[in-house]
This record gives C-alpha cells, sequence and structure tokens, in this order.
C-alpha cells in the first residue's frame, strides 16, 4: 500500500486577523485625526478670509466716508465735559508749503465704541486709548461728527458674516435669514442678517520715516537733533476684532513691561513681564500694541505674536519680574530710545484676529 501524502490545508491563524485588526484601527485613527486637523485649518482659514475681507472693506469705508479729514474728528474731554475738535488750525503743528495745517499725534478713530458707552453711561471711559489703568502711553480716542450709535454700528461692523438657518433633518438645506419689515414670514424682506462678529476701529500714529530734523535757521548747514519737524503724513492701522466687547472692555485690556533680546529688528525675540504671576498673557497669534516716546508724539505700532512660552517664569537675575520668553513678528523696532528699559509698553488687548496698515496723508482722500 502506498503512502499517503497528507496536505495541510493553509488558512489564516488568530495572531494574524489580530495584526490586521490592528494595522486598520491604527489606519482609522490616522484618519480622524486628520479630519480634525482638517477641520481646525479650515476654521482658521474661514476666520482668516473673513478677517481679511473686514480690513480690506474697512480700508474702503475709510476713504471713501473722508474719515482722515480732521475738520470731522470730535474728541470728548472728560474735564470740561464736551465735545471739542481734536485738531485746531494753526494751533502749535506749523503750515506746510500750502498754508495748511501740519499735525504730530497720535490718536484713534472708534465712534462705535464711543457712542456705545454714552448710551451705557460712562463717558469716562471714552476718551483715551487704550482705555485702561495704569498706561501712561494714551492716545485720544475719537469720533466722528453726526455719527449716531446705529449708523457707527452699521459702517464699523462686518456685514460679510451671513447667518443661515440650520434645519432639523440632514436633507433640507440651509437658508440665509432676512431681516423682514414684520414679524410674519410673509412681510417684505429689507436686509441680509448678519452675525456682527467681526468690527473695527482705526488707529493713526505719525510716519515716522516722513519726518525728518529740520536746520537751523541761523545755520543752515546744521541740524538740529534734539527736535522734528512735525508731519501730516500717518501710518493708518485698521485694527480688526472678532466679537469685540464693547461694554467693559476696558477690563480687559493688560499692559507688560518688554525687554528685547535682539534690538527690535522684526520684533523679534522679547521677554513679556508683569508684577503679578497670574498676569493674563497673550496667546499663539494673538496681537499686541507696542508703545513709546518719541520727540515728537507718542508712537504705537502692533505686532504679532508668533511664539510664547506655555508658563510663567519667576523672577530671576534677568528679570525682577514675572515674565514669559516671546516672538513677535512685525516692522523693526530699533531706536535706540525705545531699547532702554522701561521705555516701551505692550498693550495686549484681547479679539484682535488682524491688523492692516498703510500710508495716508491727513486731511487729504490720497494715500500712499
Amino acid at each position: 500500500m502506498k503512502n499517503k501524502r497528507i496536505h495541510q490545508s493553509s488558512g489564516v491563524t488568530i495572531i494574524e486577523i489580530l495584526f490586521s485588526i490592528g494595522i486598520i484601527v491604527t489606519g482609522l485613527l490616522g484618519v480622524a485625526g486628520l479630519i480634525m486637523i482638517a477641520g481646525s485649518q479650515m476654521t482658521q482659514g474661514l476666520e482668516a478670509d473673513a478677517m481679511s475681507n473686514a480690513g480690506l472693506n474697512a480700508i474702503a469705508e475709510f476713504e471713501t466716508r473722508n474719515m482722515q479729514n480732521p475738520d470731522n474728528m470730535v474728541w470728548y474731554n472728560t474735564n470740561t465735559s464736551r465735545n471739542e475738535t481734536l485738531f485746531h488750525r494753526g494751533e502749535l503743528f506749523g503750515t506746510d508749503s500750502d498754508g495748511r495745517s501740519i499735525f504730530s499725534q497720535s490718536f484713534c478713530i472708534d465712534p462705535y465704541f464711543i457712542r456705545q458707552q454714552f448710551s451705557d453711561g460712562k463717558t469716562d471711559t471714552s476718551s483715551y486709548f487704550p482705555g485702561g489703568t495704569p498706561p501712561t502711553l494714551k492716545m485720544k480716542r475719537v469720533t466722528l461728527k453726526n455719527y449716531s450709535l446705529p449708523l457707527s454700528r452699521e459702517i464699523f461692523v462686518a456685514k460679510d458674516d451671513l447667518v443661515f438657518s440650520t434645519p432639523a433633518s440632514g436633507t433640507e438645506l440651509p437658508e440665509q435669514l432676512w431681516i423682514r419689515e414684520g414679524l410674519d414670514e410673509t412681510t417684505p424682506e429689507l436686509k441680509r442678517l448678519n452675525r456682527a462678529e467681526y468690527s473695527w476701529l482705526a488707529m493713526l500714529t505719525p510716519n515716522r520715516s516722513r519726518m525728518h530734523t529740520p536746520k537751523s535757521p541761523s545755520e543752515p548747514n546744521i541740524l538740529h537733533l534734539t527736535a522734528l519737524e512735525a508731519t501730516d503724513h500717518y501710518l493708518l492701522s485698521i485694527i480688526v476684532f472678532k466679537n469685540r466687547v464693547v461694554t467693559n472692555s476696558n477690563d480687559e485690556e493688560q499692559f507688560f513691561d518688554i525687554k528685547f533680546l535682539n534690538l527690535g529688528f522684526g520684533g523679534g525675540e522679547v521677554q513679556l513681564s508683569h508684577t503679578n504671576s497670574d498676569g493674563s498673557y497673550p496667546k499663539h497669534g494673538d496681537w499686541v500694541m507696542l508703545s513709546s516716546g518719541s520727540q515728537i508724539a507718542n508712537f504705537h505700532r502692533w505686532y504679532r505674536i508668533t511664539y510664547i512660552e506655555d508658563e510663567t517664569r519667576p523672577p530671576d537675575d534677568t528679570n525682577p519680574k514675572y515674565y514669559r520668553n516671546a516672538t513677535l513678528q512685525g516692522p523693526d523696532w530699533s531706536r535706540s530710545e525705545w531699547l532702554k528699559a522701561d521705555s516701551t509698553q505692550v498693550t495686549f488687548i484681547p479679539r484682535v484676529i488682524g491688523v492692516f496698515e498703510k500710508t495716508i496723508r491727513l486731511g487729504s482722500a490720497r494715500s500712499y
């Protein structure tokens, strides 16, 4: 009898099945992680797009409505409890070759905030920016003539973040919501409803690149290094907010001292310090305003924080206050008088998501 060769049938073992399940689960977890990252980046992209639209529209509104005209600017003087013209023609600042006044003080145009404060009966908080204490480097906060609260809200709140209904059924499409003439859905549609999440204000500070040292009349070849000529060329900064608080917003402002670790080129490496260990430090992507004095007027500029430490360091030999190391992104802050200890003030205002800058000439619709 011949020997029979027995062939074992091939199959899949339990170990191989477990390995396969592990590989599949790992892949699914990776896909889930990518979906979460994609959702986060999509949200950031939508916010960046909305911020860009709000900033560009704000610049167009600023120029179209001639907001740079000094005759339209009104400042509330808390000492006299009266609205006063911000600039007085021919006063102090001198005139140019055309006989027009030249100005050199920083200020911000913020009718929405001012009118809301007046509506809430808080006139004492509406005259300066930043409004909190104890900053010494402030600028006047001005409104524009004949700008009521509804008009200010209409102009200084972006209208691109439209509101859509969320259907209960997944088979139904979202519908755009409208402001109607009446409560009935059959009444005529008047205006698209928006979330009113994005708003803006305008800050103007003298453009130092346009300033130059005047010559002595008696010695025309000698420059006076202790004074600078005034200028009507200003740096316009459009500051865009998301969900800005216009009531009691001064309570959110935080002020820090700053120490530059690389001479201020491009903002660069800095230390932000505070007297309290629980100071509300900015986070990655937030914006801060740097302020310092100058021979003409206080100078202000905005910087984005690209990195900041998560934990506050205690005082040590390098810094007598609580501090965090951070990286700022922006233009050079490299004047020698600004780099001295305690000469620059840092203001952190939450909910600022973008800043747009351009050079304009005060009192003219022309920009550079």
